[in-house]
């Protein structure tokens, strides 16, 4: 027998059943799952609006937004994929003759978006073309507004919220864009261009494209995009046979066909922007032209620009072919172009940036630049096809358009903002230990170097507490936490006496918690009533996650009244009722059980509380405490055995 298992190879597969321990044994979590992109297309009867807010408060990351009714979002593994009623893809889609517009449109950006990406062996042969032309920067500086209305719209000091011209300062957030498609009427130049709808639709699943190589870049940046309804707008001139320096013909003739005025065409674009930026609440705002070049033999102007873009918006410009790379490149040609749009500077060689030029809100010196740096690694900002197919941007560059995290708390530093809390207000009645507290809190901007300070964020939780124990849930004033600054309220339980202090908790949407004390409240006069105690007398209870055992305790009446009721919460939540063991709460000792079920309780210490009352309304003003400890439960390993 020994001798046939040394000649022969015997795989027995066992399966061993064994129970163990949570502590037992460490479990290796499992790799992240990633999030499934789908595309939701929403019906007549319902509100965009309110769709993208249900998301959200499910935790799933909205992508690309197409007014009024579509939208592209990535659901986390594990969550519900159910938008109310909308039809939803998570495969390409061949759009139904009913649909909308915008919801072909984005159907179209969506299976763009699953097409697979640009192989790294096409990038290279596509580099070999360069990118960047002749010596010209396509970073440029924007001319300062010269519409009075412009400067007497921005925002003043005291508010930080970003203002008329403040549209793109850093990467974060919500942004709308508008795309326009400059169209010769003949009237001063011959027409020797003309959009086609295919082309269109291609150039926006490029530029989508673009914008989600960003968004995959960051997580914590939260980018979302708006898409307005992209314009086809007539002009006198043929724009690609004129040089770069005479977009102002062209972009003027265009945004006035819009609608939009000012004294510079600059200005007409900024207030295009701000439309943008009203009509879909959004962060940022710019505006993308897209000039066709189909039948132009090299693709670009006539003094060799193809693509460029102003530092901080308003807009930036790309020609159809790109240079000779094509509309199918066009993603990696947008992707370059807005780094810049958010105050990221080049770094190709020929561009002559210097390594200690500062850009960005967070003015990042430019140390990945080609000139000689501190560092020397493949990114956007270099240009090429190869870092957008790679997925490659620098440390310098990511902080120039805001994505650096000093403080190592993840949350990037132009939304890591502070907290002001001010007009406290406390109110009391004698004999209680009972306080409504008031107030108005505001978050403060991360400062930048250079720019006027603003922020982006706003709360949407707010707590407090009484010394060390649970948060709990303030109310707002206005009926919603909804904006970086509210008015507050909130009414204590009934505190001991002793000096207790109050603290108050702020969690915005960028996941930014900040906690100030904000009073110190003195009770005095409060004669103790009831008393309320747990049976275990160690003050922990340590169960498994499976349990649903009732956890007992019992109330006493310490004058010469009765028990009428008994009430429990778990880690701060809402009070319940705890039921009397003898069936009735109606003497001056009872016994009471907390229907206490931890299967649906995360591993760890949870704290519950209960509190008992009387007949004359008086409440246990000194809660009775337990640490709850919840294990894993057991659970089953497999285990293959081999025997050689």
């Amino acid at each position: 027998m020994q001798a046939r298992l040394h000649t022969q190879q015997i795989i027995i597969a066992i399966f061993l059943t064994l129970v163990l321990p949570a502590s037992g044994l460490p479990v290796l979590a499992d790799a992240p799952v990633s999030p499934t992109p789908v595309l939701v297309i929403l019906s007549p009867a319902q509100n965009l609006d309110t769709v993208l807010q249900s998301a959200h408060q499910a935790g799933i990351q909205v992508r690309h937004i197409f007014p009024p009714d579509a939208f592209i979002a990535e659901v986390p593994a594990g969550t519900p994929a159910d938008f109310g009623g909308a039809q939803v893809f998570s495969a390409p889609v061949d759009p139904a003759e009913n649909w909308t517009t915008s919801a072909k449109r984005a159907a179209a950006v969506f299976d763009a978006l699953l097409a697979p990406p640009i192989t790294g062996k096409t990038a290279q042969s596509l580099d070999a073309h360069p990118l960047q032309p002749g010596d010209f920067v396509d970073a440029m500086e924007a001319p300062a507004p010269q519409t009075p209305r412009l400067n007497s719209e921005n925002a003043t000091e005291s508010d930080p919220r970003p203002g008329y011209t403040e549209s793109s300062q850093f990467m974060i957030g919500s942004v709308a864009v508008g795309i326009v498609f400059p169209e010769s009427n003949g009237a001063t130049d011959p027409s020797t261009e003309d959009w086609t709808e295919s082309e269109q639709s291609q150039v926006v699943s490029e530029i989508a494209s673009a914008l989600d190589w960003w968004a995959a870049r960051e997580p914590r940046a939260q980018l979302s995009v708006v898409y307005d309804t992209p314009h086809t707008a007539p002009t006198a001139v043929e724009p690609i046979s004129h040089p770069y320096s005479d977009q102002g013909l062209w972009i003027a003739d265009t945004m006035t066909a819009l609608g939009f005025s000012g004294y510079s065409y600059f200005d007409q674009v900024r207030a295009y922007n701000d439309h943008l930026r009203q009509t879909y609440h959004t962060d940022w705002a710019f505006t993308i032209f897209v000039v066709n070049s189909a039948n132009d033999s090299d693709n670009r102007f006539s003094d060799g620009y193809f693509a460029y873009a102003y530092l901080g918006g308003p807009f930036m410009v790309m020609t159809s072919g790109n240079n000779g790379y094509g509309l199918s490149n066009m993603d990696a040609v947008a992707t370059h172009e807005m780094g810049h749009i958010f105050r990221a500077l080049d770094q190709y060689s020929s561009a002559n940036v210097a390594c200690d030029a500062q850009s960005g809100y967070l003015q990042i010196e430019n140390q990945n630049s080609q000139q000689g740096c501190a560092s020397d690694v493949p990114s956007i900002m270099r240009g090429q096809i190869s870092p957008y197919a790679n997925g490659q941007i620098d440390m310098y560059a990511r902080g120039q358009i805001g994505w650096w995290d000093s403080d190592g708390n993840g949350i990037l530093d132009p939304v890591d903002v502070g907290l002001d809390v001010s007009s406290v207000m406390t109110e009391t009645v004698t004999g209680t230990g009972v306080f409504t507290v008031s107030g108005h809190f505001a978050e403060t901007p991360f400062p930048s170097p250079k720019y006027r300070a603003i922020l982006i964020n706003s709360v949407e939780t707010v707590n407090y507490r009484v010394d060390d124990g649970a948060w709990q849930p303030a109310e707002p004033v206005d009926g919603a936490f909804d904006d970086y600054q509210e008015d507050f309220t909130f009414t204590t339980d009934p505190l001991p006496n002793g000096t207790h202090t109050i603290s108050l908790q702020t969690i915005d949407n960028f996941g930014k918690v900040n906690t100030k004390v904000i009073a110190f409240l003195t009770v005095s006069d409060v004669t103790e009533a009831v008393d309320t105690e747990f049976s275990s007398e160690a003050g922990r209870l340590t169960i498994q996650s499976t349990a649903a055992e009732p956890v007992a305790g019992a109330a006493l009446q310490l004058t010469d009244g009765i028990i009428t009721g008994v009430e429990y919460r778990l880690d701060g939540g809402e009070w319940q009722s705890a039921t009397p063991t003898d069936g009735a709460f109606d003497s001056a000792s009872e016994h009471f059980d907390v229907p206490l079920d931890t299967s649906a309780l995360a591993a760890g210490d949870h704290l519950l509380e209960a509190r008992a009352t009387d007949n004359f309304g008086n409440v246990d003003i000194t809660p009775a405490q337990l640490t709850v400890s919840v294990e894993v439960g057991p659970f089953r390993l497999f285990l293959p055995l081999v025997v050689r």
